[in-house]
């Protein structure tokens, strides 16, 4: 995987200088999304850097019965969900153990033993961070809160997040040898050396004088005497099935003693199915198979931080934000999560539309009716914005 890219003239400061991309779901709320994905990746930035974990990509996935998050090829895609079957915002502490969890499954990809002391390690230094009031380096510190007050306070429902908190680990096909054991590297002079003592043995043979040999190719004729002339048609006639018969021996001969021996064979496991039941790969077009199953709970390690996230006590915000349905102008209900009014374009919410106007002129003066940053004219009087903003 390849390291932390090093980029020149950047015009924001990314969250975690180990994690190369942050990509949410395009959509309306895409942009609550990425500040939630960079404050995770803003905390994880310390113990990260310790123990010298990479991140090619962090992914947003949409909510699903399987699992909160998964990992690919060691941190090569990390993907989380973010909000719960209703559509609401899981809590930002969440969302960080889970990150844990999956930054674990870099050093140990099976849910194992080791595993879960690294996780285990990884999860006291995040409630360390939490304690010392830690959000991130440089223009990710403390002071920079999201729009929504949502996302890091209030608790979920168990019942509205998947049962299994890791949707397992995957990876590319890779080539698995044919025994058990790992078979020692040697030269290539050191396998025709092997060959030949195998073939010939340690003491050398004297060449011509196995009688026995001989025999069978005169055809089980025993002969005393040996041929005198090189040229005799009997000299020809050995010449040629002995010729022969080393060709024979020569296909009989096991493929282990091939110079070109390929040591592995290809898995037959067929490629891991994802959420949608498309089989999954990744951006090349590889298959991708599943290398660690969910967690099996044998020894309560899975059942114990269920727990503890769902224990986790939430960020103390005093956050006074009325999410408004009803539009104060013309009186439309809209549907709840609607940033404009869908009759007279009014913003229906101020404070989560930091770019919005409101008209200077007579006629709008006193109004209640908000324009949104894109509007280049007022949307009651016409009247053309002015290069000020007001509100």
């Amino acid at each position: 995987m390849p390291l932390g890219f090093e980029r020149l003239n950047e015009r924001t400061q990314r969250p975690n200088a180990l994690i190369n991309f942050i990509r949410p779901l395009p959509g309306p709320s895409s942009t609550t999304a990425e500040n939630i994905l960079n404050r995770v990746a803003a905390i994880c930035h310390p113990f990260m850097k310790a123990n010298m974990i990479l991140v090619q990509a962090m992914e947003e996935f949409p909510y699903n019965k399987e699992f909160v998050g998964r990992n690919f090829n060691g941190g090569e895609v990390i993907q989380l969900v973010l909000k719960d079957r209703n559509g609401r915002w899981l809590p930002q502490r969440m969302v960080e153990m889970v990150m844990v969890h999956e930054l674990a499954h870099c050093k140990q990809m099976n849910h194992s033993k080791s595993f879960w002391k690294v996780r285990d390690a990884y999860a006291v230094d995040l409630r360390a961070l939490w304690a010392k009031g830690y959000t991130g380096e440089g223009l990710w510190g403390r002071g920079r809160n999201l729009e929504n007050g949502e996302v890091q306070s209030g608790s979920v429902d168990p019942g509205d997040v998947p049962e299994h908190l890791c949707g397992g680990t995957y990876g590319r096909s890779r080539k698995r040898r044919k025994g058990g054991k790992a078979k020692e590297t040697v030269s290539y002079a050191e396998r025709k050396q092997r060959r030949i003592l195998k073939k010939f043995g340690t003491g050398g043979q004297a060449l011509g004088a196995d009688d026995d040999t001989k025999v069978k190719l005169e055809g089980g004729v025993a002969k005393k005497s040996k041929p005198r002339v090189a040229g005799s048609a009997r000299g020809r006639d050995l010449r040629a099935a002995a010729a022969l018969a080393r060709f024979e021996t020569a296909k009989k001969e096991s493929v282990s003693d091939s110079e070109t021996e390929d040591e592995y064979e290809q898995g037959n496991e067929a490629a891991a199915i994802d959420v949608d039941g498309e089989k999954m790969t990744d951006d090349k077009g590889r298959a991708l198979f599943k290398i660690c199953e969910e967690e099996d709970d044998e020894d309560g390690n899975a059942r114990r931080e269920m727990d503890e996230i769902h224990g986790t006590p939430s960020v103390n915000i005093n956050v006074n934000i009325n999410i408004t349905t009803t539009c104060l102008v013309c009186s439309l209900a809209n549907e709840a999560g609607s940033v404009t009014c869908m009759a007279c374009a009014n913003v229906l919410n101020p404070q989560l539309v930091a770019n919005h106007w409101k008209c200077s002129s007579a006629a709008c003066k006193g109004s209640q009716y908000a324009n949104s940053g894109d509007a280049g004219r007022c949307g009651v009087c016409g009247a053309q914005r002015r290069t000020e903003r007001i509100g």
